[in-house]
């Protein structure tokens, strides 16, 4: 990921993140509106839910410079999911489907292709980290 990218994604998640509340409810509305079969690995009540993946987000963005260094972190939250919420590895493409859509409907005009490939690029990076001790076991 480039210095460029890294950019792009702060800037389109500047715009998208002004009200983290309203975000965090679209992307899980529209997540189980879409795939039902991913509700029940969530609680029912999502409000701490919601407000941990912004901030998650956030602090991923923040520390766009310093991703090697969060690698062990993304590790041990992957294997956390697989093992406690029996995520499985599927589900990361049709969670990161819905997060970047949800993300590029609110930065709206702050949007382009080269910044949806931005996103694409992390989400991938990200979720191949979480996935890699996941592999080992399966």
């Amino acid at each position: 990921m480039n210095n460029q990218q890294k950019s792009l994604i702060a800037y389109s998640w500047h715009h998208a993140s002004k009200d983290p509340e309203k975000l965090g409810r679209q992307f899980y509305n529209k997540l189980f509106l879409r795939h039902p079969e991913l509700a029940p690995l969530f609680p029912k009540d999502l409000e701490a839910q919601q407000r941990k993946l912004m901030e998650s987000i956030s602090m991923l963005i923040l520390g766009l410079d310093e991703l090697d260094n969060m690698l062990e972190q993304i590790q041990e939250l992957g294997e956390r999911h697989h093992l406690v919420y029996q995520a499985k590895p599927e589900y990361y493409t049709l969670f990161g489907q819905v997060l970047i859509e949800t993300i590029a409907q609110a930065a709206n005009s702050h949007w382009s292709d080269e910044i949806e490939n931005a996103w694409q690029i992390i989400y991938q990076l990200v979720t191949n980290s979480m996935l890699m001790r996941i592999n080992k076991d399966l």
